[in-house]
C-alpha cells in the first residue's frame, strides 16, 4: 500500500520505513549522498538518509524525537575541547572532527590515482610512505591557522576563522599547497596569544582526526594531486569517490554506534513498565 503522504506530514522520513532499517539524519545538507555510500557498504540497510540545517537543528530534532528507528548524526568539531558535547539518546558524535576526516586515508587515494593511472606503478606514483609525507607536511603547516580558530572559539572572537575557505592560505601556484607566509600573517593580524591547553591539543600526530576536515582534506587531495599527477575533482565528486573506495574499517565503528543506538532505544521502548 502507498503511504498518505498527509498522514506523514513533518514526518516525511516514515515514507521509506520499508527501505530504511534506521532513519538517519546529517547535520549537512548535501551529504546525504555521501553517507548513503557509506552505509552501502556496511550491514545497515538504509536507502535515504535525512539532512538538517546545521549542528543545533539536528540536536533539537534529537531531544524532540521519540522514534526509536532514527538516529542523528553531527560533527564532533572541537566540541570535546569546549566540553560541550552533545548528550542525546539517539545522538551520535563523530569520533572525529567531521566526516571529511575518515577520508583522509591511504586506500582511498590509492584507488583515486590508480583509476587515473591503471598501469601505473602505484608505489611511484603514490606510495603509503608519501602519502604520509603529503599529510604530515599538511597537517605541521595547518597546526597554527587550527590552534587560532581554536582560540577565536575560545575567546569568542567574533571575526571569521573556521568559515573561510582552505583555498584562502593556498599558494598561487600549481601546487595549491597551504602558504606558511598567509597562514602566519593571519595568526599575527588576529593577534590572539594562544593558550597552552590549545596547543596541547593539536600537538602530535593527531591532525587527522582533530584538524578541521575541509581544511586537511582540500590540502592532502592537493598534494596527492601534485604527486601523482592526477586530474583534479569537485570537492562533493572527491567525497564521494573516497566513500567508495576507502577501507570500509574506517566507517565500521560509525556504523556500528548507529545500529546499537537504533537497537538500544527500540529495547527500551518495548520493555513493559512495572
Amino acid at each position: 500500500m502507498i503511504p498518505i503522504r498527509s498522514e506523514y506530514s513533518g514526518q516525511s522520513f516514515r515514507l521509506f520505513t520499508d527501505y530504511n532499517d534506521v532513519h538517519v539524519f546529517v547535520e549537512d545538507a548535501g551529504f546525504e549522498n555521501l553517507y548513503a555510500e557509506i552505509f552501502r557498504r556496511s550491514e545497515l540497510k538504509i536507502r535515504k538518509v535525512f539532512s538538517k540545517n546545521g549542528k543545533a537543528s539536528v540536536v533539537e530534532a534529537a531531544r524532540h524525537c521519540s522514534d526509536p528507528r532514527c538516529v542523528y548524526i553531527v560533527d564532533r568539531d572541537w566540541a570535546d575541547f569546549h566540553k560541550t558535547m552533545p548528550s542525546l539518546g539517539n545522538l551520535v558524535v563523530l569520533e572525529k572532527h567531521s566526516i571529511e576526516n575518515y577520508l583522509i586515508e591511504y586506500s582511498g587515494f590509492r584507488a583515486l590515482v590508480l583509476a587515473d593511472n591503471p598501469r601505473g606503478n602505484i608505489e611511484r606514483l603514490l606510495s603509503r610512505s608519501m602519502f604520509d609525507s603529503i599529510a604530515g607536511a599538511v597537517s605541521n603547516c595547518l597546526r597554527p591557522l587550527f590552534e587560532c580558530y581554536l582560540t577565536m572559539q575560545m575567546t569568542q572572537d567574533s571575526r571569521p576563522n573556521c568559515s573561510i575557505s582552505p583555498g584562502h592560505f593556498q599558494l598561487k601556484n600549481k601546487s595549491c599547497a597551504p602558504d606558511p607566509k598567509n597562514i602566519s600573517g593571519f595568526v599575527e593580524n588576529i593577534g590572539l596569544s594562544i593558550p597552552k591547553a590549545v596547543r596541547n591539543y593539536f600537538a602530535g600526530e593527531v591532525l587527522y582526526d582533530r584538524g578541521h576536515g575541509k581544511y586537511m582534506l582540500h590540502f592532502v587531495s592537493a598534494g596527492v594531486r601534485q604527486a601523482a599527477g592526477t586530474r583534479q575533482l569537485s570537492h562533493d565528486a572527491l567525497l564521494i569517490r573516497l566513500a567508495q573506495n576507502v577501507d570500509y574499517q574506517i566507517f565500521a565503528n560509525l556504523c556500528k554506534r548507529i545500529s546499537h543506538t537504533a537497537k538500544k532505544r527500540s529495547q527500551h521502548r518495548q520493555k513493559p513498565s512495572v
